[in-house]
This record gives C-alpha cells, sequence and structure tokens, in this order.
C-alpha cells in the first residue's frame, strides 16, 4: 500500500463531525479499521476507512452507499451491526460498525490449529445463521474466510 493512498487519520481526528479517531485497530488492502468515538453517544466504534483510490470512482462510491444501506437493514445477532456509513472530510468512504471484542477465527485457527469437532460445528453454523438472514434481504457476503469470522467474547 503506497503512502499516498493510505487514509490518513490520526487519533484525535474527527470524522464526518461525529467519529473521534481513538487509534488503528488494523490496515488491509482496502483500507484501515479505526476505533473511535461516537461524539454524540460516547459509544465506542470501529470505523472502517476505504483508501482513496477506492472511494474517488463514482461507481465505487454510488455501489458502496448502495450495499451499506442495504446491509445496514440486517439486524442479526451473528453479523456485525453497521451503524452509519458516509464520507470524510478528505473524501474516503467509511463505514461504522459495532465495536466487537474477540478475535478472528484466523487468529485463533494460526494460534491453536484445529478446533474440536463440537466447536467448528457451533462456528459454522453461527456463520451459516448469519448468511441465511442476510441472503432474506437478498445480500450476497463474496468473501467468507476465517479472516472475515470474528469470534466474540
Amino acid at each position: 500500500m503506497s503512502q499516498a493512498s493510505k487514509p490518513r487519520l490520526n487519533k484525535g481526528d474527527v470524522v464526518a463531525q461525529r467519529y473521534r479517531i481513538d487509534g488503528v485497530v488494523g490496515r488491509g488492502g482496502f483500507g484501515a479499521v479505526y476505533r473511535a468515538t461516537q461524539l454524540d453517544s460516547g459509544r465506542s466504534v470501529a470505523l472502517k476507512v476505504l483508501l482513496k483510490n477506492f472511494s474517488s470512482s463514482k461507481v465505487d462510491s454510488k455501489r458502496f452507499q448502495r450495499e451499506a444501506a442495504m446491509v445496514q437493514k440486517l439486524h442479526h445477532r451473528n453479523v456485525v451491526e453497521i451503524l452509519d456509513f458516509g464520507q470524510t472530510q478528505g473524501g474516503e468512504l467509511f463505514i461504522a460498525f459495532e465495536l466487537l471484542e474477540g478475535q478472528a477465527l484466523s487468529k485463533v485457527l494460526k494460534d491453536v490449529g484445529s478446533l474440536p469437532l463440537y466447536r467448528a460445528g457451533e462456528i459454522a453454523r453461527d456463520v451459516l445463521l448469519g448468511l441465511e438472514a442476510a441472503h432474506h434481504l437478498g445480500i450476497i457476503h463474496r468473501d467468507i474466510k476465517p479472516a472475515n469470522i470474528f469470534l466474540c467474547q
């Protein structure tokens, strides 16, 4: 990821006059995830900010906004809740999610290796129930993998 394409948010920055950046949670190929505070409620959130090159195309921007609006309607105990979406002052697209405590399944598998069959079955059941709820709304998740499955405390 080139320096020019990285989201440039620092601790204390305010996004869309609604979220104060508290720190970086992680970075990836599409952008960065920040821990932030929702200013009007004091609630901690995860703020995913897409790289400028994913935010600058009008087609990508419209698609992002359409998909975020659809997913915001999805409420299921096995699916992270989207709270808000919009653009930063710099024009980067963002999504505010509920902040989850736990670990990605990929990290758990790396740390402990294979899981007992009953635990793997519980996780698979929960993932499938969340996908079923999404499919009822016409939402198709195109990137199911252990890194995108988060196990909460």
